[in-house]
């Protein structure tokens, strides 16, 4: 997976400041997950399908989450700050990712289900 330097997505409710993250089948790879775990999702939990929609939707990116918030607070501030960082290493970033991590949203924050190893 490559790794890109620090964007800013604004959303619906705020905003996400996010590494990109490539690769050739990644998109794939995900939507496929996504379909499959569709089965377990409790049906009646509010927003039940919101994270699985935009997985196998177009709009869908691939990235690691640095930081979000809502609409008040100065995100191109907090860029800049996070772009002045010294990480140890230079944009773009090659990594291999060798597990996937299945998460629920509970009281909006991510609660770890299970981590699965990946095959190469």
């Amino acid at each position: 997976i490559k790794l890109d330097k620090p964007q800013i997505m604004p959303n619906e409710i705020g905003w996400n400041i996010y590494l990109p993250a490539e690769s050739k089948d990644f998109k794939k790879l995900v939507k496929k997950i996504s379909k499959a775990l569709e089965k377990f999702i409790d049906q009646k939990a509010p927003r039940a399908f919101l994270s699985t929609k935009w997985e196998q939707s177009n709009k869908f990116y691939g990235h690691i989450s640095v930081k979000g918030g809502d609409k008040k607070d100065d995100y191109e501030n907090l860029l800049a700050k996070i772009e002045k960082e010294k990480f140890g290493f230079d944009f773009p970033k090659n990594i291999i990712c060798d597990t996937v991590t299945v998460a629920n949203l509970q009281n909006d924050k991510w609660e770890k289900v299970k981590t699965y190893k990946l095959q190469r």
